[in-house]
């Protein structure tokens, strides 16, 4: 069984108000990733966790017309319409087929996304030194 669990509740809590869903906005999102076994993005960086925990990405690309950079770099599942969403999960609850992107495309997008193009920076480190080098005026 694939769990769902709605990322935040904002503008759209409405689309939720007929259903018996867990208000989580308290969470933080690498646990909200944690407890999810598919994640449904539309325009988030949430995006980002979800991958870097190897959790399949479905990009609900029909509800907006913008382009992203995880689609551009392929790396998710794009979904067009309700019936492709309703196979995607099917398939993945049924174990028929696994994601339709690849750890390539997926490494590509968090190359650029998380480490600005260089693979072995440590960010963290690198934010540590910048606050360490700034100085009070």
């Amino acid at each position: 069984m694939l769990s769902l669990i709605p990322a935040r509740i904002g503008r759209e809590a409405h689309l939720f108000d007929n259903m018996q869903l867990p208000n989580v906005s308290h969470v933080l999102t690498p646990e909200l990733c944690e407890w999810a076994d598919v994640v449904l993005i539309i325009g988030s960086s949430v995006i980002t966790e979800a991958l870097m925990q190897g959790k399949p990405v479905l990009y609900l690309k029909y509800l907006h017309a913008n382009t992203m950079l995880f689609e551009e770099c392929g790396a998710c599942w794009t979904i067009h319409n309700e019936a492709e969403l309703e196979y995607a999960l099917q398939s993945l609850r049924k174990k028929e087929m696994d994601v339709p992107y690849g750890d390539v495309n997926v490494n590509r997008f968090l190359s650029e996304v998380v480490y600005g193009g260089q693979n072995n920076r440590d960010v963290l480190e690198d934010y540590v030194q910048f606050i360490t080098n700034c100085s009070v005026h």
